[in-house]
């Protein structure tokens, strides 16, 4: 037996057992919510809401059918998303592709609380941090530009 199930494959019983009013917790892949998700490590609870506020995580699938876990940035007509680990927004999400909000996080099997002043702390230093994030990839090639032509 394959342990190592695509959400794709999971995804019809996952959103029945939400639309029941259940959760589900798995383990994400992907760097994009760094270092709040580790791969491997952190484990998330999907709950079914259609209550969604700036600041959110939710799971949304893309016009291209992947899943997504990111942070809404801005709502308006449609919703802005982006990871932690990055500072590209990715806007013109509609409200129907979002299929799950996380209610819960695990760090190493340790439930974190939203509410948890470390937490809020982190969330608060995200504008930072994509600051941050976007100045290093900027500076990386200006480095190359620079010195690629010598």
């Amino acid at each position: 037996m394959n342990e190592n199930l695509k959400l794709a494959e999971l995804y019809p019983l996952i959103a029945e057992g939400l639309a029941a009013g259940g959760t589900y917790r798995f383990y994400p892949k992907g760097k994009s919510m760094l270092p709040l998700l580790r791969e491997g490590e952190d484990s998330v609870v999907l709950s079914s809401s259609q209550d969604f506020k700036k600041g959110d995580i939710v799971l949304y699938r893309r016009q291209n059918g992947m899943f997504v876990i990111h942070r809404i940035v801005k709502i308006s007509d449609t919703i802005s998303m982006c990871g932690d680990n990055q500072f590209r927004l990715e806007n013109g999400i509609l409200p129907s592709q979002i299929l799950a909000k996380i209610t819960a996080i695990y760090k190493n099997e340790k439930l974190l609380t939203f509410d948890n002043k470390k937490y809020i702390a982190y969330v608060r230093l995200l504008p930072i941090r994509r600051f941050s994030l976007k100045t290093i990839y900027y500076m990386k090639i200006a480095f190359r530009k620079v010195f690629k032509g010598r």
